[in-house]
């Protein structure tokens, strides 16, 4: 079986975009906070979250930092924010 390793590519940058500014909203982060704990300045980090700049630009480390620090996993970070959320309002009931 091949591996598409384009995967990110495929996925539409809204949906991680805003799985990522949700994700840091409801942990009451400011994009300042976030882009120093991953080790990015703040303007570049607004241009992801905006999606002027594809998660694909992101190094590797920054990435883990990101999924760490917004307790998200490769799946939630690549998911349609509408399922990051059901899962949520699912485990905290």
């Amino acid at each position: 079986m091949e591996m598409n390793v384009n995967f990110y590519k495929e996925v539409p940058k809204e949906s991680i975009k805003d799985t990522i500014r949700h994700a840091r909203q409801l942990m009451n982060y400011t994009q300042a906070q976030v882009a120093e704990a991953i080790g990015m300045s703040n303007r570049q980090y607004v241009k992801y979250e905006n999606g002027l700049l594809p998660i694909t630009d992101m190094s590797f480390q920054q990435g883990v930092n990101l999924c760490e620090l917004l307790h998200l996993n490769l799946y939630q970070m690549v998911a349609p924010i509408e399922d990051v959320i059901s899962k949520r309002e699912k485990t905290s009931a």
